[in-house]
C-alpha cells in the first residue's frame, strides 16, 4: 500500500511516467497476495496512468480488468472508483454517451452514501457531456453545482475543476473575456494545491483554452488569464457570481 501511495502521488502531480513502475510493482505484489481488492485500485491507478500518457487503448485493458474484480467483491465504491474511470476515457474518446452511462452508473451506486466529493465529482463530468451536447444551460448549472458542493467540502482541487468548466461555459456564451479570467482562476487554483489537471479535464482545458485565445488574441488572453491568476479562491468564487 505504501508504495501504491507514493504512485497516486506523483498521479496528483501529473508525473505519471514515474507512477507507473511503483505501480506496476505494486500490482504484481498484491496479485501474488491475492489481495484483488488493492490489485483493482491498482489496475484503476495504471488506467489514468495510461490515459494520461495519451494511450486510451491500455487504460481501457487495464480498467476492464479492474472492473472484473470490482464485480467480484461486490463493493459499491470500488466498483463507482473503477466505472468512473471508465467515464473519463469515454470522455477523452469523445464517446458522450457511453461517458454518461458510466458516470450514472457511479451516481446510482453511491447515491445513499456520504461520498458528496465523488457525487460532486460526477455532477462536474456530467456538466461536460451537457456542454459537449449544446446544453449550456445545463452544463451552467452543473458546474456551478459541483462548485458548491466542492466549496463546502473545502476541495480545492474540486473547486479548480469546477471553474476550468465554468471558463468553457462561458465561451459558448461569448463571455470570452470572463472565460479567460475564469480559467486562470482555475488553474492558479490548481497550482496552489500542486496537483495536475486529470487526463480528461485537462484535454477540456487546453479545448476551452484554444477557443477563448482564439476568439480575445492572444496579447487579451494572457492579460485575462493573468487577472484571474492573481485571484485568491473567494474572489474567483465571487466572480463566478456565486455567493461570497
Amino acid at each position: 500500500p505504501a508504495m501504491m501511495s507514493n504512485a497516486v502521488g506523483l498521479i496528483n502531480m501529473g508525473r505519471d511516467q514515474a507512477a507507473r513502475p511503483l505501480l506496476e510493482k505494486s500490482g504484481a505484489m498484491f496479485n501474488q497476495l491475492g489481495m484483488d481488492y488493492f490489485q483493482a485500485i491498482t489496475l484503476v491507478h495504471l488506467g489514468n496512468v495510461s490515459l494520461g500518457l495519451g494511450d486510451p487503448e491500455a487504460a481501457l485493458d487495464a480498467l476492464q480488468k479492474a472492473e472484473s474484480l470490482a464485480r467480484e467483491l461486490r463493493e459499491d465504491w470500488l466498483i463507482s472508483f473503477v466505472v468512473n474511470n471508465l467515464g473519463e476515457v469515454a470522455r477523452v474518446k469523445g464517446d458522450y454517451d457511453q461517458a454518461r452511462v458510466h458516470y450514472q452508473e457511479c451516481m446510482h451506486l453511491l447515491q445513499d452514501t456520504d461520498d458528496h466529493g465523488d457525487i460532486a465529482r460526477f455532477v462536474h463530468s456530467l456538466a461536460y457531456l451537457d456542454q459537449h451536447e449544446g446544453a449550456v444551460d445545463l452544463a451552467d448549472s452543473g458546474f456551478r453545482r459541483s462548485l458548491r458542493m466542492f466549496r463546502r467540502l473545502g476541495n480545492r482541487r474540486g473547486m479548480a475543476e469546477s471553474l476550468a468548466g465554468l471558463a468553457g461555459v462561458c465561451a459558448r456564451q461569448g463571455q470570452n473575456q470572463r472565460g479567460a479570467v475564469m480559467l486562470g482562476a482555475a488553474e492558479g487554483l490548481l497550482q496552489s494545491t500542486g496537483g495536475a489537471w486529470w487526463p480528461a479535464d485537462r484535454m477540456e482545458v487546453a479545448r476551452n483554452k484554444t477557443l477563448i485565445a482564439s476568439s480575445l488574441g492572444d496579447v487579451a488572453f494572457q492579460r485575462e488569464w493573468e487577472r484571474g491568476q492573481a485571484m485568491s479562491i473567494d474572489q474567483a468564487i465571487a466572480y463566478a457570481s456565486l455567493e461570497p
